[in-house]
């Protein structure tokens, strides 16, 4: 029998399951990297790549209409063209009826917010053993880090005549984008399924589906929920005697496009107006619909609405937003749900057990074991 060499003797004085929880680490540490660098490079060029993925939502919400479309003996640019233009007149038109509006209360929310900052800011100091002066510093700490997280975008962009000018090229290119993905969407399918690895076809064929199916939920999903969330928050509101209405229910609206953080700071929002307004009782009254909401939303209408394909637990959701916001302000943060979910889609659609599933040709590997039995990753 030859003698065993010190580093196989180290090696088998390892305990089986951490030689396979450092077979997972590693890999698991190369995919994180690999997946920050990607990124980090989308968020250097992300005047190139918000316009694609914006037309490309906008496609996944249109593509039962545009089906239809091009079921009929209209040709394929004139459904497209057709399609594009409604969906311009509908933004167009609601701009001109909300914008005006709540451009023109805008002020009077950030006046009320901040008059009901001050008001918690007394409340605490004669409530809590601390001086005024620390209470300051720790507030201003605290809206800095807010600052440097998620307005250090709103900060860039203030140039009123930049902030037009990136929004009209952006938009018009949206716009440009979404009409040849309406028009030849049934082409850029076939050309993908063409690229695929030999014997992954079908696999591509059921991915692509299922991937185009989790975006659509999310984003119908999300606009329902914030309809129903800006309707549920107006009328409480309304009811409550808060003013402001228009304006806050409109924030309320786009909390939607944030999940978990949006709601909250919509609800923080609302209650802060309605503390300058009506004092203590009418902010509670506030908090108490916002919590009654959500738990509404929460239970009952997002799992109807969205479907298993976006049910992600909270935790990765709000890990999910607070990661999207940090790499990319803004636009981080409302595309990170939607890229974790379909994400999510694409891991399970690759695993070798759904792969093989998938397609009879492609057989799964072959499990490796590790010292002990242990069985070990591929």
């Amino acid at each position: 029998m030859a003698d065993r060499t010190p580093l196989s003797s180290a090696a088998a004085r390892i305990p089986p399951g951490l030689q396979l929880a450092t077979a997972y680490a590693w890999r698991l540490l190369l995919l994180a990297g690999a997946g920050l660098v990607v990124l980090l490079l989308l968020a250097r060029v992300s005047v190139v790549v918000l316009p694609v993925i914006g037309a490309l939502f906008l496609a996944a919400l249109l593509d039962p209409i545009a089906r239809r479309l091009r079921a009929t003996p209209l040709p394929n640019w004139v459904g497209a063209l057709v399609l594009v233009l409604a969906t311009l007149a509908v933004v167009v038109g609601v701009a001109l009826l909300v914008v005006p509006a709540f451009v023109a209360q805008l002020g009077a929310v950030n006046f009320n917010v901040t008059q009901g900052i001050q008001e918690v800011q007394k409340f605490a100091v004669r409530q809590l053993p601390v001086s005024q002066a620390e209470f300051n510093g720790a507030l201003s700490r605290g809206f800095n880090a807010l600052q440097s997280r998620v307005g250090g975008l709103a900060g860039r962009v203030l140039g009123a005549v930049e902030l037009a000018a990136q929004l009209a090229v952006q938009a018009v290119a949206v716009l440009f984008l979404l009409f040849f993905f309406l028009k030849d969407g049934g082409r850029f399918h076939a050309w993908l399924l063409r690229v695929a690895p030999e014997g992954r076809q079908s696999i591509v064929e059921n991915l692509l589906p299922e991937v185009w199916g989790t975006l659509r939920s999310y984003l119908l999903g999300v606009m329902i929920i914030g309809f129903f969330d800006a309707l549920s928050i107006g009328l409480a509101l309304v009811l409550i005697g808060v003013p402001l209405v228009l304006p806050l229910t409109v924030l309320t609206f786009f909390g939607a496009f944030f999940p978990l953080v949006g709601a909250v700071v919509a609800g923080a929002l609302a209650a802060l107006v309605a503390l300058v307004s009506g004092g203590v009782g009418d902010a509670l009254l506030v908090v108490g619909a916002t919590v009654a909401v959500q738990q509404l939303e929460g239970n009952l209408l997002q799992p109807l609405v969205m479907g298993h394909q976006v049910d992600l637990h909270p935790v990765v959701t709000l890990v999910a937003v607070s990661a999207g916001a940090a790499l990319a302000g803004v636009p981080g943060a409302f595309l990170a749900v939607p890229l974790v979910a379909v994400t999510r889609v694409i891991v399970h659609y690759a695993s070798p057990r759904v792969a093989a599933a998938s397609d009879p040709d492609c057989e799964a590997p072959p499990a490796r074991t590790v010292t002990g039995g242990q069985r070990a990753p591929p």
